[in-house]
């Protein structure tokens, strides 16, 4: 019976498996051919082996850890990965959100999980020479450590028999432990990593430093996209949360702004995934749907009438476009869909009314988030014909509102441009990756409105200098805000 179960596992594995034979197992290569390398690395959480048991009496309490092991060396031995690292289980703890965090303290991408699902040993009787039956169910999950996000599940069942001895028990548990130990732990390897590596293949397909590849593709944007993912937070959305999200990368009459769709997206995301805004209170307004007037109506109408007297509100307005000056007035101004720089103060928004109207709002907590610049020298700005760029500091608006904070891409002479490798702007991409929890300098589980500035402070300006160009985000806010707002959470990760 042993070799006909090694020959059946010779054809179910076919090229995972190197060789068989019925005197020795050697090592599986679950190397997918032309595999390339993976650009995630990976942690490995022993299995959870709880109902591993037979008359109500554990089977095999290290089992979990002889496959965590195994699933360990499998992924080790392909060098796909950035890195794969074993998640110790010190505290004896199954519970998933303690790998995960232990997972994400390591700086890992992805974390692995598995389960004995059910296990079924049949034992004939008490008469020497009949075979012991044994069925085990095994399930392997992936998950994204930082956005827990569950993305690929697979289970597998083996079967095998082994001749046994009378079967008391004792005899039972001990050869049950054999199989596990020396037949299934193999069987489990090719089972259930060969698809996870299919998988994960597939996903990255295109990534390969050895050929040539368009660097801009449709895979590329998904891995990208999955690498910035909000992460969830599993409070109830807030119903008196409001935003106003505006994206303009296709202008009637000026230059594209590159990514700002993508930007605005993606913002939306983490609003509604780890913000707290319920999507039915989101305005998203993109190319021409952002017009001066829409503009208007979103910033000075709906969101007075929206927030009423509530507060506890909170309002999160994001704009991603071309901004200008004007120089009669050296004011800066966001430029809609359709603006016209010819006459600005009828076809643009200047920073000082958005500031005025916003500050007026009673709400509990006003967020501003713009990419977007005004120098006219280039990236998302522009000027009109004839006139000399800004290379001085213009009138920058003051914020009085102690309710209200902005963000902003960089100071007022200075250019915020495109992360063209992550295809989003340079200040976003870092005002995203600080939600995603790399702005939680001190390991509390939030990120205050001071961590987030000074993680995309430090990140733009060190990501701009590698282009020979200064770009400086800025925290604009009122003494009073400063004082009592700075150290509120903007995001909570737990």
């Amino acid at each position: 019976m042993r070799n006909n179960f090694l020959s059946i596992l010779c054809l179910i594995s076919f090229p995972i498996l190197s060789s068989c034979s019925s005197t020795e197992l050697k090592p599986i290569d679950l190397k997918p051919r032309d595999a390339h390398q993976v650009p995630v690395s990976i942690a490995v959480a022993p299995f959870n082996t709880e109902k591993l048991t037979y008359e109500d009496r554990p089977i095999d309490k290290d089992y979990g850890m002889v496959l965590q092991k195994a699933m360990y060396d499998a992924l080790s031995r392909t060098n796909m990965f950035n890195e794969v690292i074993l998640l110790n289980n010190d505290n004896l703890t199954q519970d998933l959100e303690f790998f995960r965090l232990e997972a994400k303290k390591k700086g890992v991408d992805l974390i692995l999980v598995g389960e004995v699902e059910d296990i079924r040993v049949d034992t004939p009787g008490f008469i020497d020479g009949l075979e012991y039956d044994v069925s085990i169910k095994l399930r392997a999950d992936l998950y994204h450590v930082l956005t827990q996000n569950h993305i690929w599940r697979k289970s597998d069942i083996v079967n095998t028999s082994r001749d046994g001895l009378p079967s008391t028990d004792q005899v039972v548990v001990d050869t049950v432990q054999e199989i596990l130990r020396s037949v299934v732990v193999r069987s489990a390897t090719a089972g259930l990593m060969a698809p996870l590596l299919v998988y994960l293949q597939n996903k990255y397909q295109e990534y390969d430093p050895n050929v040539a590849h368009d660097p801009f593709g449709t895979a590329s944007d998904a891995r990208i996209d999955e690498k910035l993912a909000p992460v969830f937070v599993s409070m109830p959305p807030q119903n008196s949360s409001f935003a106003v999200v505006i994206g303009i990368e296709a202008y009637q009459r000026f230059p594209r702004v590159e990514y700002a769709i993508r930007d605005s997206e993606q913002i939306k995301k983490y609003l509604m995934q780890s913000l707290g805004y319920p999507e039915k209170n989101i305005v998203i307004l993109r190319n021409e749907d952002a017009s001066r007037s829409q503009m208007v109506a979103r910033i000075e109408k709906w969101l007075p009438s929206k927030v009423g007297n509530k507060p506890d509100a909170r309002v999160f307005v994001y704009y991603g476009g071309h901004g200008t000056y004007d120089i009669a007035t050296n004011s800066a101004y966001l430029v809609p869909y359709d603006g016209d720089l010819t006459y600005p103060e009828d076809t643009t928004y200047s920073l000082e009314r958005l500031y005025e109207k916003l500050g007026k709002l009673p709400a509990n907590q006003v967020t501003v988030v713009i990419d977007s610049c005004f120098s006219g020298v280039g990236g998302r700005s522009i000027i009109k014909p004839g006139t000399r760029a800004n290379l001085t500091d213009m009138n920058t608006p003051k914020v009085t509102s102690p309710n209200l904070i902005v963000f902003t891409a960089s100071a007022a002479n200075e250019v915020s441009s495109a992360y063209a490798g992550k295809r989003h702007g340079l200040f976003t991409y870092f005002f995203l990756k600080g939600l995603q929890g790399h702005a939680d300098l001190n390991g509390d589980g939030v990120v205050s409105f001071k961590e987030e500035h000074s993680y995309v402070r430090d990140k733009v300006e060190t990501e701009a200098r590698r282009d020979n160009r200064d770009q400086t985000p800025q925290l604009v806010a009122s003494p009073d805000a400063v004082m009592s707002h700075i150290d509120r959470p903007l995001a909570t990760l737990k």
